[in-house]
């Protein structure tokens, strides 16, 4: 599907909402520190697709607004509040913010799954003239090579025809997305947690290709790789780091 096609809302997060609030990496102060820095202006953010609002909270520190919006119902009834936070339920398409009212626009790992076309006209309508965009995602964790080895196999193999074809993005880390602004250059930056195998377990279970195995086949497919998995683990209450890469694109109004 050409981005220039209308594509209808998926609502593949719904089920795990409550999870998804949890069991997903935080991202790196660093990162806001670095977009606030790029607007001279602090008065409003508008963190697009905020599922839990993990995101919005994190801008929050450098904003004296933030819009918070999700079209899906269940993402923000399980966001966590914040004083400076306003969370709406509104498409990324149609947010219903005023024209020339946003200072920065953010997109956390979710642009992909946006109508591109309709969403940065929509950019284009609220940003204001001197405002920026940021979006990023995140895919394939480092940690110990025998875990990474079992888990790039569950992702690509056991689960590999179990994505959604929008993810595609994502694994070629953002290099093939339509992006019509003025890029910035922009440092690189990590997610970094320390998960026991529990964590590590629901945060799996959070991803898009897990669920629709579910629904497919009425089976877990966690199940064909928890022994190896516990092997490699160990002591399951051993905490582990585990580092995401983070594929930003920054722009301005062209």
């Amino acid at each position: 599907m050409s981005s220039a096609e209308s594509i209808p809302f998926k609502d593949l997060f719904s089920k795990q909402a409550a999870d998804y609030s949890t069991a997903r990496p935080t991202y790196p102060d660093e990162l806001f520190q670095f977009i606030a820095s790029q607007v001279s202006a602090h008065k409003v953010a508008w963190d697009c697709a905020t599922g839990n609002g993990q995101a919005a909270l994190s801008l929050a520190k450098y904003f004296d607004e933030v819009i918070a919006t999700d079209a899906n119902a269940n993402q923000i009834k399980n966001a966590h509040p914040h004083d400076r936070v306003e969370y709406r339920i509104a498409s990324a398409e149609s947010s219903g913010l005023a024209a020339c009212s946003v200072n920065v626009i953010t997109v956390a790992t979710a642009v992909h799954w946006l109508d591109l076309d309709r969403f940065y006209k929509e950019v284009g309508r609220v940003l204001k003239d001197d405002g920026v965009i940021f979006i990023w995602s995140y895919a394939n964790s480092r940690t110990d090579n025998n875990i990474n080895d079992i888990l790039m196999e569950f992702a690509h193999g056991l689960l590999r025809d179990y994505w959604p074809k929008e993810t595609q993005v994502v694994m070629d880390k953002y290099e093939s997305l339509h992006f019509p602004f003025e890029e910035i250059e922009a440092p690189k930056f990590e997610c970094n947690v320390t998960w026991d195998l529990q964590e590590t377990v629901n945060y799996l279970m959070t991803w898009s290709s897990v669920q629709k195995y579910v629904e497919a086949t009425n089976g877990n497919p966690l199940d064909y790789i928890m022994k190896d998995l516990i092997s490699a683990w160990g002591d399951k209450f051993h905490k582990r780091e585990i580092i995401w890469d983070l594929h930003l694109k920054g722009g301005r109004k062209n």
